[in-house]
C-alpha cells in the first residue's frame, strides 16, 4: 500500500507535465491600455525545434510586435523546454485576439485581451491613423499619418525613420495645434511617413512605432497602420526620371527689367512640386542655351523640401547668371518640363513664359534722355500755363464763393455766380440760360428758375437765403479742371 502510494506520487509531476500543451503563449496580463506594452513569451515542450520571430508573424493582426528577445532553451529530465520573450503593443482598443500559433504541427490556444482606450489627466486619447493610398503608383507619395487628441499641452509625435527596402521614405514633420472643444482645451498633434514605391508589385509595410512624447520621454508607443500596397507600374512611356506629381514653373529677374549690354544679370527659376522628393525635380538646365542675343553662365541651385503632414513639398530655386549680347528685348528661353499626374494617369506639361527685359546700351540711353529732355522742355511752358490758370481759376472761384456767401439780394447772386462763371473762362456778362449750361449738370435747373423768378418778383416771393445756401453747396463740389464745358 505505501509502496503503491510513493509511486503514485511520484508519477504526478510526469502526468502534469503530460498534461501540458507542447505550445503555449504566456502574458503577463489578459488587461492592457492602448498605448502600453504587453509583455509575453512563446513556449513549446518537446518539440526539437526552438521558435523563432516568423512564428509569432500571425501576432500583427492586431497588435505590433516589438522587442522579440533571445530564445531561451533547457532540458529537464530528457524533455526540451524553449521560451521566446516579445512585447505587444495592440492597434486598437476593444476585445483583441491572439490567433492560434503553429509549430512543427503543435499549436497553441486563442486567448483574449482587453485593451482600453489610452488616458491622459483621466481623459481619453482621440487616436486615428491613416494609410492616402493602397493602390499608388510607382514614386506617387504615399501618406501614412497619425492623429491623436490630447489634453497634454506639451505632448509631441515622433517617428524614428524606418529603412525599407524598395522605398524612399521621408519622415514628416510634427504638428501641434490648439483645439476648443465643449470639454475644453485640447492639443492635437500629428505626424507620420511619406513613402515613396520605386519599384512594382505587392508590398507589405512594417513600420516603426509612433512615440507619444511628454516631459522629455515616451509615455505611449501607438503603431502605425501596417498596409498592404498594390504597386502599380508607370506606363513604358514614362522615363525613370520623370516627377510622379504636378509641377510648378516660375521665375522672375533681379534688379529690374532693363539693363545694359554685356552686364551680368542673375535669372531666378523656381521649381515646385506637390508630393515629389526634392531630389527628384529635373533639372532645367537643358533649356539654357547661348545663342547670339545671350550667354548663360552655370547656375547655383538650392533645394529644399517642407515635409509636414500634409506631404513633401519640394522646391528647387536655380540662381542663373546671364548676360545679354545687344539691345533691345531680351528673348529668355521658355521652360517646359514633363510629368506623370498621378490623379488622371496621365502624361502632363508645365510650361512657363518668361519676362522680356528691355536692354539697353550707353548710346541708346542718351539718346532716350535727350529725346525725353526735348519734349520735357517742349511741354513745360504749356504745363505752366495750364497751372497757372488753374491757380487763377481757384483764386478766382474762391472770390465768387465768398461773394455768393456775402449776397443779400438777387443782383448780388447774380453778380456772384457770373464771376464764378468768368474764372473758368466764361463772359462776366454771361445770361441766366449760358450760365446754366456752363456750370452743368451739377446745378439744378430749378435754382436757375428761381434766380430768374427772384429778378422780376417782390423779395417775398422766393425763399433767397435758402437759394444761396443751395447753390453754394452745388458749386463748391466742382473743380477748376472740370468747369469749362467749351
Amino acid at each position: 500500500m505505501v509502496k503503491g502510494l510513493l509511486l503514485l506520487l511520484a508519477l504526478l509531476p510526469l502526468a502534469a507535465m503530460a498534461a501540458e500543451p507542447d505550445v503555449w503563449i504566456e502574458l503577463e496580463s489578459r488587461q492592457v491600455e492602448l498605448g502600453q506594452p504587453l509583455s509575453g513569451a512563446l513556449h513549446t515542450r518537446g518539440i526539437p525545434q526552438a521558435p523563432t520571430p516568423e512564428d509569432l508573424k500571425p501576432l500583427e493582426q492586431g497588435f505590433s510586435l516589438q522587442d522579440i528577445g533571445t530564445v531561451e532553451t533547457s532540458e529537464m529530465e530528457g524533455v526540451t523546454r524553449s521560451r521566446l520573450p516579445f512585447t505587444l503593443y495592440p492597434r486598437q482598443s476593444g476585445t483583441l485576439i491572439l490567433p492560434v500559433l503553429a509549430i512543427a504541427g503543435r499549436h497553441s490556444e486563442t486567448l483574449s485581451v482587453e485593451v482600453a482606450p489610452a488616458q491622459a489627466q483621466g481623459v481619453p486619447l482621440a487616436v486615428t491613423a491613416m494609410v492616402a493610398t493602397a493602390n499608388p503608383w510607382v514614386r506617387e507619395q504615399v501618406l501614412i499619418t497619425m492623429e491623436v487628441i490630447t489634453p497634454d499641452r506639451f505632448a509631441s509625435l515622433a517617428i524614428e525613420p524606418p529603412q525599407l527596402p524598395g522605398f524612399e521614405v521621408i519622415p514628416l514633420a510634427g504638428e501641434r495645434t490648439r483645439l476648443e472643444t465643449a470639454e475644453g482645451e485640447r492639443t492635437r498633434l500629428r505626424s507620420g511617413l511619406a513613402l515613396f514605391a520605386l519599384t512594382p508589385g505587392t508590398r507589405r509595410l512594417r513600420l516603426p512605432p509612433v512615440h507619444y512624447r511628454l516631459d522629455g520621454g515616451t509615455r505611449r508607443l501607438f503603431p502605425l497602420p501596417e498596409p498592404e500596397l498594390e504597386v502599380k507600374p508607370l506606363p513604358p512611356y514614362v522615363p525613370p526620371t520623370l516627377p510622379v506629381g504636378r509641377v510648378r514653373i516660375d521665375s522672375a529677374l533681379e534688379g529690374g527689367e532693363v539693363g545694359l549690354p554685356h552686364e551680368l544679370g542673375f535669372w531666378q527659376l523656381r521649381l515646385e512640386a506637390d508630393a515629389v522628393p526634392p531630389g527628384w525635380l529635373p533639372p532645367l538646365q537643358r533649356s539654357l542655351v547661348n545663342n547670339e542675343q545671350i550667354r548663360f553662365l552655370p547656375p547655383q541651385s538650392e533645394y529644399s523640401a517642407a515635409a509636414n503632414v500634409g506631404g513633401v513639398n519640394a522646391r528647387v530655386v536655380h540662381r542663373v547668371p546671364f548676360s545679354a549680347l545687344g539691345d533691345g528685348r531680351l528673348a529668355l528661353p521658355t521652360l517646359t518640363v514633363d510629368y506623370f499626374d498621378p490623379a488622371t494617369g496621365r502624361l502632363e506639361r508645365a510650361v512657363h513664359q518668361p519676362p522680356r527685359p528691355l536692354v539697353l546700351g550707353i548710346p541708346a540711353r542718351v539718346a532716350i534722355g535727350v529725346l525725353a529732355l526735348a519734349l520735357a522742355l517742349w511741354a513745360l511752358p504749356g504745363l505752366w500755363r495750364r497751372a497757372v490758370a488753374r491757380w487763377r481759376c481757384r483764386r478766382e472761384r474762391g472770390a465768387a464763393l465768398e461773394a455768393l456767401g456775402l449776397a443779400e439780394d438777387d443782383a448780388a447772386l447774380r453778380a456772384a455766380l457770373r464771376r464764378y462763371a468768368a474764372a473758368a473762362g466764361g463772359s462776366p456778362n454771361i445770361s441766366l440760360s449760358a450760365l446754366q449750361w456752363r456750370l452743368g449738370r451739377e446745378i439744378q435747373p430749378e435754382l436757375i428758375s428761381m434766380l430768374a423768378i427772384a429778378s422780376y418778383a417782390p423779395a417775398q416771393a422766393i425763399d433767397l437765403p435758402g437759394l444761396r445756401r443751395r447753390l453754394q453747396e452745388h458749386l463748391k463740389r466742382r473743380r477748376c479742371a472740370r468747369s469749362s464745358r467749351g
